[in-house]
């Protein structure tokens, strides 16, 4: 008992954090020196935004049909060398091009680019890049380094989020754990993207929303409005995120106005408030940066097509599901690079027999509990989850999907990783009074011994699948 007594301190608070620093620094450190430059899902478009928002230009701009704006020429060729590696397998790092790239400095030319899947994003979602591309520039640090740093500030920046969302949560807590250190979040954690800051602050979110429902505690004010401000940069990055809001309807979140009544007025108010903010940021940047989609896409006339065959709908969820199912849970695990460099088969399955085990430990976890966590609250949280995914199927259906074709285009699997840990909140919780039999101990132990050295079979698996897609 003694052994599993020391296992289950590691399910929540310090000591799950360290474990989870000492994995995803590894981890991930590896990634950021090991991985050539842009070689991750819109890594290019994502680090031209945070150059742009760096040198003071908070919206981008319209260029023709597309936007973007004006860049570093020095930058543009640095990101050109790297782009014959992406999708081709053939194609690997060498010395030559490793010298190229290596030194090369920051120019006075200017020259217009065009990156409009990210010119839409509000500044703040890339404050850590824009930081540090602007001390690298003044401090005279080449491209390439500039680059680097950047991904080192983003691991370190993405990690303590993490770290903070980890020594919140409650029941949550071991599914951040875990889905922090699958490989498609630590190839986001290790990159450029909006996804550094997004990602964490979702499981934040969730972890503070998990707290209070543990605790029981009347929430004030300041806790609420800071809560609604993190959803709302949420939806602002990603905005099928906004099924988020919903999740302060759950009754088991106390509210400090009223005495811990519901307050639905004033909780909806706030909610709405939230949104609102969230839709004129994204209208903000639209504004400014939005560029039509190009034939045969047409967002108007893709609409259109769903109005006139509203019964098309499920069919094109279930022809969609049964062809990119597996891409979906793939890419949700770990599929690197420009989504072209996959990890062993096997690595799929004992991914999944590991969430399994994460199901089980929850399942069995015995918790003393001030408010229960109720079927309504429960419904709620699986009405956000259906709801984001929805709202992420529709959006790539209007937007990055030819009229009227019956499957659905550009969903990864790496946009449902902010909802995973929601996951822990629908199951039923074991209350502390049910007593614990040496069966169901066992199994506990089992399933969290599991869970917790997964990511070491996490790090091997990388480097060997990194060393053979661009150097082997």
């Amino acid at each position: 008992m003694q052994f599993y007594e020391w296992l289950g301190s590691f399910r929540q608070g310090h000591r799950l954090a360290w474990l989870y620093v000492g994995y995803a620094l590894t981890t991930g450190l590896f990634l950021v020196l090991a991985t050539p430059p842009f070689q991750t899902p819109d890594s290019v478009n994502h680090f031209f935004r945070a150059v742009q928002i760096s040198e003071g230009h908070l919206l981008s701009e319209r260029a023709g049909n597309t936007s973007g704006g004006p860049m570093d020429a020095s930058l543009v060729d640095f990101s050109d060398m790297f782009h014959p590696l992406a999708g081709h397998q053939d194609v690997k790092m060498n010395a030559q091009l490793q010298a190229q790239s290596d030194g090369r400095q920051w120019g006075g030319e200017r020259r217009v680019v065009e990156f409009p899947g990210t010119a839409i994003y509000p500044a703040y979602a890339y404050l850590p890049q824009a930081i540090t591309v602007a001390f690298a520039r003044a401090a005279h640090v080449s491209v390439s380094s500039t680059y680097r740093l950047t991904c080192i500030v983003d691991l370190l920046v993405s990690v303590a989020l993490t770290v903070a969302a980890l020594r919140l949560g409650r029941r949550t807590a071991l599914w951040i754990f875990a889905v922090g250190l699958l490989p498609s979040t630590l190839m986001l954690y290790s990159s450029v993207s909006q996804e550094v800051l997004l990602l964490p602050v979702c499981f934040l979110l969730i972890a503070a929303l998990d707290r209070a429902f543990d605790d029981g505690r009347p929430i004030g004010y300041a806790p609420l409005v800071l809560a609604a401000l993190a959803a709302a940069a949420c939806v602002t990055a990603r905005p099928p995120y906004l099924g988020f809001l919903l999740l302060g309807l759950c009754p088991a979140l106390a509210w400090a106005s009223g005495n811990g009544a519901y307050a639905g007025t004033r909780r909806i108010g706030l909610l709405l408030a939230a949104a609102i903010v969230s839709i004129a940021v994204v209208s903000v940047g639209s504004i400014s940066a939005w560029a039509p989609v190009p034939p045969p896409r047409s967002e108007s006339g893709q609409i259109a097509f769903v109005l006139h065959h509203p019964f098309e709908i499920p069919r094109i969820a279930v022809a969609t599901l049964h062809q990119n199912a597996r891409f979906y849970f793939e890419s949700m695990i770990g599929v690197l690079g420009w989504l072209d460099t996959h990890m062993h088969r096997d690595y799929y399955r004992v991914a999944g027999l590991m969430a399994a085990a994460l199901a089980v430990v929850t399942l069995l976890e015995r918790r003393a509990v001030t408010r229960v966590f109720r079927r309504v609250d429960r419904a709620i949280v699986a009405i956000v989850l259906l709801v984001c995914v929805a709202m992420i199927f529709a959006a790539l259906y209007v937007s990055w999907t030819p009229v009227g074709q019956r499957i659905v285009e550009g969903v990864q699997g790496r946009y449902f990783l902010p909802l995973l840990p929601l996951l822990a909140l629908l199951l039923p919780q074991r209350l502390h009074s049910v007593a614990q039999s040496r069966v169901v101990a066992v199994a506990t132990t089992v399933c969290l011994t599991v869970v917790l050295i997964f990511p070491l079979y996490t790090f091997v698996e990388t480097v060997e699948a990194i060393l053979r897609r661009f150097y082997v």
